[in-house]
């Protein structure tokens, strides 16, 4: 039952809660704009520079991008931009106006005007969790397009959380201790090597401040393992004596790594380690006895929950991201050894769960559906 309330949590997570909360958008518009002086730099043959008035996106609430647009060229040092200010009011005084500009022969007149090489427009606009700057800059005698970038920003303290599944590969064993009359001994059931495991991860990412290139996440994986093992009527200790098992094991497996995240999308790489922890349920039916009809168990029927609480794991990989919201991913990681040893069913039959350790590899999806 509280797997299943996880599982509609999530899912309500999932298609109720909003991908976009509000960000401060000054903040972004700095982040957008801080390749602006290195890019615009490589520019050639403009020395002046007039900013028009940007176009703004419905949902933008700031308009003065252009201020900020201004002093980032300015620190170049290769560009002299117009004051706005005092353009404003020679525009005013001859009845003329920067927005619109667009036509040839009224770029000229209003360019001859103000003594400038070139015009820069600008498109303000809003994607999912980014801004987006968008600047062309035209010249004035022919219209002809110089220069155009789009400059993207997002918020340098954004995190993220989101869910994904991986299918990948894992080794485990059961055996069974018995012992009777002087004899004893493990019989190993059945061994799994590189057996499919599918996982659920709950995800999440925080930028770092101080640098685009990194950020830091961490992932909680749960996954579950169904096996199901039956030995019938075996012989044992020289055909002595034969042995039924039937099993049902269900492992509950939780890890936790803290990640460090390096890279600009779509490609991050990402590595780190924490612990991971089983709980294993095995329910089971076994049955000992003696070929001569001297020693019989009878029929033992057995259930139980043990706990592993903590070990080391580790896992390395790649996530190429598709959208701000889809991404897929390729990992490499290790399992530690973990073995569960099940109370004696009697003094005779004692079952026994081993997880083996190995580094192994996954590939899944994941979807980020909150943002803040």
């Amino acid at each position: 039952m509280k797997y299943c309330l996880f599982v509609v949590c999530a899912i309500v997570a999932v298609f109720y809660v909003p991908g976009v909360f509000a960000y401060d958008l000054n903040t972004m518009v700095d982040d957008a704009l801080q390749q602006l002086p290195s890019t615009i730099d490589k520019v050639g043959g403009i020395k002046t520079i007039a900013i028009t008035t940007f176009e703004y996106g419905k949902d933008i609430d700031i308009k003065n991008v252009e201020e900020k647009v201004s002093r980032k060229i300015a620190k170049t040092g290769k560009f002299t931009v117009v004051d706005r200010k005092a353009l404003d009011v020679l525009l005013k005084e001859q009845t003329l106006s920067l927005t619109g500009v667009t036509e040839v022969g009224e770029m000229k007149k209003v360019g001859k005007l103000l003594s400038v090489d070139a015009f820069l427009f600008g498109k303000v606009t809003t994607s999912v969790d980014e801004v987006i700057v968008d600047l062309e800059l035209k010249d004035v005698s022919t219209g002809g397009l110089i220069w155009a970038e789009e400059f993207r920003g997002e918020d340098p303290s954004k995190s993220s959380l989101g869910v994904g599944i991986r299918i990948g590969t894992y080794s485990a064993d059961s055996q069974l201790y018995v012992s009777s009359a002087g004899d004893k001994g493990w019989f190993n059931l059945q061994e799994k090597s590189k057996a499919m495991q599918i996982a659920f991860l709950f995800h999440f990412v925080q930028r770092m401040q101080f640098s685009k290139n990194f950020s830091f996440g961490v992932d909680a994986i749960f996954s579950r393992g169904d096996w199901s093992i039956t030995r019938f009527d075996d012989s044992i200790f020289n055909s002595t004596y034969t042995l039924l098992a039937v099993q049902k094991v269900n492992d509950y497996n939780l890890t936790l790594i803290p990640l460090i995240r390096m890279g600009i999308d779509p490609i991050v790489l990402y590595g780190g380690a924490g612990l991971s922890a089983n709980y294993v349920e095995l329910t089971g039916t076994y049955r000992l006895k003696k070929t001569d009809g001297s020693f019989d168990t009878g029929e033992i029927s057995y259930h139980n929950w043990p706990l592993n609480p903590g070990n080391f794991a580790y896992k390395f990989g790649m996530e190429v991201k598709f959208t701000k919201q889809y991404s897929m991913f390729f990992e490499s990681y290790y399992l530690p050894s973990m073995t569960m040893k099940f109370d004696d069913v009697d003094t005779k039959i004692a079952p026994e769960y081993t997880v083996k350790s190995g580094t192994y590899y996954g590939f899944g999806a994941k979807y980020y559906f909150f943002n803040f």
